[in-house]
């Protein structure tokens, strides 16, 4: 069951604001919210499914809420994740650097540094970059030196 309380993002990985959760007779109750549009830069409103899911039919959509467990502002700097700027790109191993709101950007150390091992610019801060999509990696990845 989906809450105000909790963050979440779409599958495919865009920034979620959970609204609202109402009571609907057709569906139990509908989620209301917005997701962030990275190219435009605006919020966009959205429902959705009691359980998360887009369509009423419950089958399996990039546009589904998944709970974010740890969210992004909240992350330590350097922390492993796997990033990728669009759904048909590889998936690349890059550690975590900073986080913006609102719009929910994650920006990652660029070739896979660090904040030890990365370029300073002049904010005294390592060179990074903003990726669209990302995840936790899996234990292999963890362990993978690619």
């Amino acid at each position: 069951m989906i809450t105000v309380s909790k963050s979440y993002q779409t599958r495919d990985g865009k920034p979620v604001r959970v609204l609202g959760v109402f009571p609907n007779n057709k569906y139990d109750n509908v989620v209301i919210g917005a997701t962030f549009d990275i190219e435009d830069g605006l919020w966009r409103s959205e429902t959705w499914c009691y359980n998360g899911c887009y369509y009423s039919n419950h089958n399996k959509s990039d546009d589904d809420l998944v709970e974010i467990e740890e969210h992004a502002r909240n992350w330590k700097r350097n922390k492993p994740m796997m990033v990728r700027m669009t759904k048909t790109d590889a998936w690349r191993r890059r550690h975590f650097a900073h986080y913006v709101e609102p719009e929910g950007r994650a920006f990652f150390f660029n070739g896979g540094k660090t904040s030890f091992s990365s370029n300073k610019n002049s904010d005294g801060k390592g060179s990074s970059l903003y990726y669209r999509y990302w995840r936790e990696p899996t234990t292999e990845e963890l362990v993978c030196t690619n």
